[in-house]
């Protein structure tokens, strides 16, 4: 983003003339602000092409948990939808209150923001809801297309609770 300066020179005969400087914000004097991406949505395989209303159920955050006091390094998480932290292990944790947080805690479940991507990307395939992943319900709802007339959606029955029917319930018990 650039911005904008003005000069104005008196050139005798009360005439002035305008010039106009746009500087780029490395050259723009004095103090200036920086922003940061603080949260990653990391989404399964095909998401961009379904129409499934409930996909974002399938979707992992990476998200900026602050610095290593010790390093100053930024510090990463990956969460589910239940806001589970992944850990370096593939286990799904509880994310215990900053107090009860130990070093081993955060050892295993705060990465550098390349790792934590590398981690998301890894699992975000293996999601699962009721059972299923993102893959497994398209080919589910596929199936289920091709019975049904053109135009007419499968019964609400065979689709798990909150997925593609944009309704918040929890559904049955969660599976990692």
């Amino acid at each position: 983003m650039s911005h904008l300066y003005r000069a104005i020179e008196a050139f005798g005969d009360d005439k002035d003339l305008v010039v106009e400087v746009r500087l780029a914000d490395a050259e723009r004097p004095g103090p200036r602000t920086r922003t940061v991406p603080s949260e990653y949505r990391v989404l399964p395989t095909g998401y961009e092409k379904s129409d499934a209303d409930g996909k974002g159920y399938f979707a992992l955050r990476v998200v900026w948990r602050g610095q290593d006091p010790e390093t100053g390094a930024d510090r990463w998480a990956v969460f589910d939808r239940h806001d589970y932290c992944l850990a370096s292990d593939g286990n799904w944790e509880h994310e215990p209150l900053p107090s009860s947080r130990d070093e081993n805690w955060l050892a295993r479940c705060r990465f550098p923001l390349e790792a934590a991507l590398r981690l998301a990307e890894e699992a975000v395939d293996n999601v699962k809801l009721a059972g299923r992943t993102f893959t497994q319900w398209e080919e589910h709802f596929a199936s289920l297309a091709d019975e049904c007339p053109p135009g007419v959606r499968p019964p609400a029955a065979s689709r798990p609770a909150g997925a593609g029917l944009g309704v918040g319930s929890a559904g049955p018990p969660r599976e990692r």
